[in-house]
């Protein structure tokens, strides 16, 4: 989209190599996935969300804290690879 949007659209990256850069967009785009898949709902989701393994524990928080605020009521982080396993069925 960089460079093909009309130039009244601003283009917003809110994770970078799943990091956080800007939380607030990160936030925005969380929570219209979460009313996406979910719809209207008075008790927030419980979210497991795969995290690449070699992430630093401020990202992973960063992170979590982000799906926190989308409306998440518990949020449970994975590695990858255990995510990975774990749609394999191991």
């Amino acid at each position: 989209m960089v460079g093909r949007a009309p130039p009244r659209t601003r283009v917003v990256e809110p994770l970078e190599r799943a990091q956080v850069v800007d939380y607030a967009a990160t936030e925005q785009l969380l929570a219209h996935a979460l009313r996406l898949a979910l719809g209207r709902t008075l008790v927030g989701p419980r979210v497991v969300l795969a995290v690449p393994g070699a992430s630093a524990e401020g990202a992973r928080r960063a992170v979590a804290e982000s799906v926190r605020a989308a409306g998440a009521r518990q949020v449970t982080l994975v590695s990858s690879p255990v995510a990975v396993a774990l749609g394999a069925g191991l």
